[in-house]
């Protein structure tokens, strides 16, 4: 292995410590990165753009959700200009602090696009007894909001506020037993 694709492996390396460690400071962006990760508003499809973007919009909820990341591995391309790193990143349960609903679990939805009504239905793994839903960073009243659990789902709609880039949705489910976040679906 050449000298600057073992550096780039290192970056790799060093990225998904330092993401296990909430330190945004001491990953090398530059000020025009371009970052796809699951996590991303859009998913992966949608490249965040820039570096202060990527500090405001993907890592401002990270420390306080990933429990601890796993190396798989990285990649390289043959010019030796670009870096891909494979990881798992383990978020933990929230604490809920009640002993008839133990679990829970907290999870931050993001769009790529105005959206207002909202319908969506979340999948879990478990059966689920309590939903919340609002916006993140701020108190907001949702109007005509309606919701519903049915088994190991929870439905929500609203016809506003809109759904904006800059406006995500926090929405917090409570269990009985260990419960996962699986997917999401928008509803009509």
């Amino acid at each position: 292995m050449n000298e600057r694709a073992r550096q780039l492996h290192e970056i790799a390396r060093n990225y998904v410590a330092n993401l296990g460690a909430g330190d945004f400071d001491s990953i090398p962006y530059v000020e025009a990165i371009e970052l796809r990760a699951p996590l991303c508003p859009g998913g992966s499809a949608i490249p965040l753009i820039g570096r202060d973007n990527l500090k405001e919009t993907w890592w401002a909820p990270l420390p306080d959700l990933v429990s601890r990341v796993e190396l798989i591995d990285s990649y390289v391309n043959e010019e030796l200009s670009a870096l891909t790193v494979e990881f798992l990143c383990h978020i933990d349960a929230i604490s809920t602090g009640r002993q008839d609903l133990p679990y829970g679990v907290q999870i931050t939805i993001q769009t790529n696009a105005t959206v207002q009504p909202v319908s969506l239905r979340l999948h879990f793994s478990n059966e689920i007894t309590e939903g919340d839903v609002g916006f993140t960073g701020m108190g907001s009243i949702l109007f005509y909001l309606t919701t519903r659990i049915s088994g190991k789902t929870f439905s929500f709609k609203f016809n506003g506020p809109a759904f904006t880039p800059s406006r995500a949705l926090r929405v917090t489910v409570l269990a009985k037993s260990p419960v996962m976040f699986e997917r999401a679906e928008r509803t009509y």
